[in-house]
């Protein structure tokens, strides 16, 4: 599906449709991603952040986590610590369940 898409479409069009196909084939690999992402940032994209946690917390948290460590190969809640600090780094993980 992909490759047809990006055989079709280019720019902001084919990025879009291509994250469609990523989060359908599996959402919590998607958001995984995109927290990674996020993580990797320089600076931390603080912004990613909080809005995928505030928002899939009580979805599907436990399966992001999982799709985290198996991408990164460092836990979810490990990025956290060593990116965050303070209230705002207590607040993330006890919004993931740590």
């Amino acid at each position: 599906m992909a490759d047809a898409l990006k055989s079709e479409m280019h720019g902001h069009t084919l990025d879009a449709l291509l994250s469609i196909v990523r989060c359908i084939q599996s959402k919590p690999r998607y958001f995984a991603a995109k927290l990674l992402k996020a993580i990797k940032a320089p600076g931390t994209d603080d912004k990613t952040l909080i809005r995928i946690i505030v928002s899939r917390c009580e979805v599907d948290m436990g399966q992001i986590k999982r799709e985290f460590l198996s991408l990164n190969g460092k836990t979810l809640e490990t990025c956290i610590h060593d990116k965050t600090s303070g209230e705002y780094r207590q607040l993330l993980l006890a919004l993931i369940g740590a």
